[in-house]
Formats: structure tokens, sequence, C-alpha cells
């Protein structure tokens, strides 16, 4: 106890400064953790904001996609060129590799896209157009599930533009 009492300041002055410092302390400490704090947010508010663009690019991209794979694919039908399955092929490794990317992002709302079964509907597709020889009809009955692999895509767009507001 006598340590503490020795510490006791001598003038007014000591007096007042001393006094100040313990006012002041708790201020400084609020000071440094609202700091820390803003910095933190800062740092959530810019990963969210690039997830967002990531995720805008994808999304549109992945419609653009769908519909040079479907293009691709209708075409083939009408025609049977080797190269229009080509061209379908590596728009569906396309189509494969968005779905990767959006799958890769940690966003809650990654599960609401059922991505595998967006997967499963265009590998079926891409299925059909690589059957040798073409099944014609098999190929016209999955041409028909392009409009509902288009609105999936397009469920993730609105979602993704939803978690923008």
């Amino acid at each position: 106890m006598a340590g503490f009492f020795s510490l006791r300041p001598r003038s007014i002055t000591g007096l007042l400064l001393s006094s100040f410092g313990l006012v002041a302390l708790p201020l400084i400490i609020a000071v440094v953790y609202g700091v820390v704090y803003v910095d933190r947010l800062t740092n959530q508010s810019e990963r969210l904001i690039l997830q967002g663009v990531k995720v805008t690019r994808t999304s549109r991209l992945l419609l653009n996609v769908i519909t040079d794979m479907e293009r691709n694919a209708r075409q083939y039908a009408v025609l049977a060129d080797p190269q229009l399955a080509k061209s379908f092929a590596e728009n569906h490794r396309k189509f494969q590799r968005n779905l990767n990317d959006l799958q890769q992002l940690s966003l809650n709302t990654v599960a609401d896209w059922k991505l595998d079964e967006l997967a499963a509907q265009g590998q079926i597709i891409a299925q059909a157009i690589a059957a040798d020889p073409p099944d014609q009809a098999h190929l016209d009955s999955q041409l028909t599930e392009f409009e509902p692999l288009r609105e999936r895509a397009r469920a993730i767009s609105d979602i993704e533009r939803d978690l923008g507001r």
C-alpha cells in the first residue's frame, strides 16, 4: 500500500495531469477499439464487394455460355456438323468452369442455387450431343431442356442482384 500512496502528485499540475490521464484512458481505449472495428468492417465490405462482382460476372457468363450451347446444339440437330459438336463441347467446358467458380464462393446462398442439378442437366444435354451416331429423337427432346437450364441460371443472377440491395 505504501507504494501506491508514494505515487501521489506533489503539485496541482501533477494532480490535474493524472486526473486527465485517468479520465482520458477509457476514451483512448474506445477510440482504438473503434478504429480496429471499422478496419474489420472495411475488410469485410471489400470482400463482399469482390464476391458480388465475381457472382455478377460469372452468372452473366453462365447465361451467355448457355445461349451459345443452345445455339450450337440446335445447329447440330439440323446440320449434324461435327464442328458444331466440338463447339458445343467447348462451351460445355466453359459452363462447367463457371459452375465451379460459383461453387467456390463462400456464400450462404450457393446451396440455394442447386449448382449440382444445373451441372447434371447440362451433362445430360452434352451426352445427347456427343452420342455417336446421334439419336435425333433423344437430341430433340434434350433441346427442350435449355429453357429450364436458362431459367435456373437467371434465378442465380436474380439472387445475386437481390444480394446487392
